[in-house]
């Protein structure tokens, strides 16, 4: 909570995050106690009767039980409270764009290779393990030197299934037995970017449509869309994303018959020439968010590759920023083998679905009380989870004015065993920092030597707010431990948490007090201080093996690049709010007259 006051709330996906740091080292001298006051009220009463009934259930967002009439997605529940029924047909804005995407099915893949992303055998385990590396050699048209460690097996089924299905590879085959036959001639292959069918109802080309060879020079009806591939050019071409081809070429194992990809003539459902509407064809957005979807009884390889997926998604939302930037300038798993993290675009879903319930909690149910404003953001750091910062603004008469209301609300003490062995459990999962320091040189909050969060905290008796305004919450030294990686971690390592928010969410939620206009700031930096960013190191070394002796010249270019997890792609592609504010306020540039 804070100055004004409010409460900063900070949700996360990942179980080991622990609490923000403040800009200054508080001290514990020159403490001053709060009286305590007995403000127990019936509106008091009342709102410890709303956390009763709260508290009683975990929220479970169970299974994806709904299908999209209209793109034939599966959704939970939270996601079908947001359909559009029109007659007996109920469609929905994140899968199909509430019924205005219609793109056809991509055809099934040959059984014994759908098997290899089954992982169902030690050569399907292979695959799944390579997955990239397999992707790029087919891709690059052959075994390389990275490929000795790979099962040579798999690469020859790889090529021959391709060779047989792939319109793109055979008209790369045409390409190199023409030269191979007639090598002094000045061939080219190209790759066309339009297309006469219906974007909605086809994405399989014929040869005829994919390419064309060309002798000499290639003249003036080549489409800007299109690409060259030449055998006596020295130069490269950058080959466009809108290329229906793109993603084909691209992802070679995830489109095995050479599927097109998005074009920007795939009209609308219900759409043609005569319509009058504003946007009339589909974006590159909501082609990704309808590709990217669980459907019934439909075994999907782009969902199931797992690595390859999370390569997919970073890929497609980089394209999806490019068109949008082109057009400024002139989108569970019980029952298979893979991962939480081999599906980000679930993760993205299942904690939009989490993250508006706690501000449904927060702003409607008023579990922390009566708020008058909301404010957050979602990052996703390096590790790639989604978290939120969220800073609460409170009604004046919620603004925790003593220590007892501060340590009704909000704690940082371990919790008897047997008196609530449930809540005893999720803080122990999710609350706990460390071990760090000395018992842990190597973790993550470690800077020079110190953990850079502060913790162990001291022990206190009561909780108390220092000479900067600061509370310095009661961490009581009661023998009380939970071990950890051999560790034993007492009161001092606990991240304040809210008990009702830790039982009902059982996911790492951090509750603090603020009441200080440096917390604010702390907190608004957070909010709008812009995405993660990484500095890459590209090194070339000149060591050719016909001048061993000589010395290696390194050059070194570093660059300074935006970083984007998979997670942050899936939660862009569907169009989730990164920042959200309530109620939305905007500065007018003018104002009423005698205002």
């Amino acid at each position: 909570m804070r100055a004004t006051n409010s409460s900063s709330v900070t949700r996360s996906s990942s179980s080991n995050l622990s609490c923000r740091k403040l800009n200054k080292k508080r001290k514990i001298p020159n403490i001053s106690h709060i009286p305590i006051l007995d403000l127990t009220s019936d509106e008091d009463l009342r709102d410890q009767q709303i956390h009763q009934q709260l508290i009683s259930d975990y929220l479970d967002h169970g299974d994806q039980t709904f299908v999209c009439t209209m793109g034939h997605a599966q959704l939970w529940t939270y996601e079908a409270l947001k359909g559009n029924t029109s007659g007996k047909k109920t469609s929905y804005s994140m899968c199909c764009g509430n019924g205005k995407v219609e793109l056809p099915e991509l055809k099934e893949a040959p059984t014994n290779y759908q098997n290899l992303f089954r992982n169902v055998d030690p050569k399907g385990k292979n695959f799944m393990k390579n997955i990239r590396r397999f992707n790029s050699i087919t891709q690059n048209e052959g075994c390389t030197s990275t490929s000795h460690s790979l099962d040579i097996e798999i690469i020859s089924f790889l090529k021959v299934m391709l060779d047989s299905i792939n319109e793109l590879v055979k008209c790369y085959r045409m390409a190199r037995d023409c030269f191979d036959e007639n090598p002094h001639i000045d061939l080219k292959l190209r790759l066309i970017g339009r297309r006469k069918q219906d974007g909605r109802t086809y994405n399989l080309p014929t040869a005829s449509e994919v390419a064309a060879l060309i002798v000499g020079d290639i003249g003036d009806a080549i489409d800007n869309r299109d690409i060259i591939v030449t055998t006596k050019s020295g130069s490269l071409q950058r080959i466009n994303e809108l290329h229906p081809a793109y993603l084909g070429l691209q992802y070679p194992l995830l489109f095995p018959y050479g599927d097109d990809g998005y074009r920007v003539d795939i009209p609308h459902r219900d759409v043609d020439h005569s319509t009058n509407t504003k946007r009339r064809f589909c974006t590159m957005r909501e082609f990704f968010a309808y590709r990217i979807q669980d459907r019934v009884n439909v075994f999907s390889l782009i969902l199931n590759s797992r690595r390859l997926f999370q390569q997919f998604l970073v890929d497609a939302y980089t394209m999806i920023e490019t068109e949008r930037l082109y057009y400024i300038r002139n989108q569970f798993l019980a029952d298979t083998t893979l991962n939480p993290e081999d599906r980000p675009d679930i993760l993205s879903r299942l904690f939009k679905i989490t993250l508006d319930s706690l501000i449904k909690d927060l702003k409607k149910k008023r579990l922390l009380g009566s708020v008058q404003a909301v404010v957050y953001t979602v990052e996703f750091q390096k590790r790639g989870l989604p978290h939120a910062h969220i800073c609460l603004f409170m009604h004046s008469d919620y603004k925790l004015p003593t220590v007892e209301h501060i340590d009704r609300v909000i704690s940082a003490e371990i919790p008897n065993k047997d008196d609530d062995p449930e809540l005893y459990s999720l803080v122990s999962e999710f609350m706990m920092h460390g071990p760090c320091g000395s018992d842990n040189p190597k973790c993550p909050c470690m800077s020079e030597n110190k953990c850079s969060k502060n913790f162990p905290k001291p022990f206190l008796e009561n909780t108390s707010v220092d000479s900067n305004g600061y509370p310095i919450y009661r961490r009581r030294n009661d023998g009380s431990f939970i071990e950890k990686s051999g560790v034993k971690l007492d009161n001092r390592s606990v991240v304040l948490y809210h008990k009702t928010l830790l039982k009902r969410y059982q996911a790492h939620v951090n509750v603090e007090w603020c009441n200080q206009a440096a917390s604010i700031k702390y907190l608004f930096k957070y909010i709008n201080k812009g995405p993660d960013r990484a500095t890459v190191e590209v090194s070339q070394n000149n060591n050719g093996g016909d001048n061993d002796d000589a010395p290696v010249d390194e050059i070194k270019d570093y660059y300074d690049c935006r970083y984007l997890s998979a997670c942050e792609a899936s939660w862009r592609i569907y169009g989730f709010d990164v920042h959200y504010r309530y109620p939305s306020v905007v500065r007018l540039p003018f104002h009423l007259p005698r205002k």
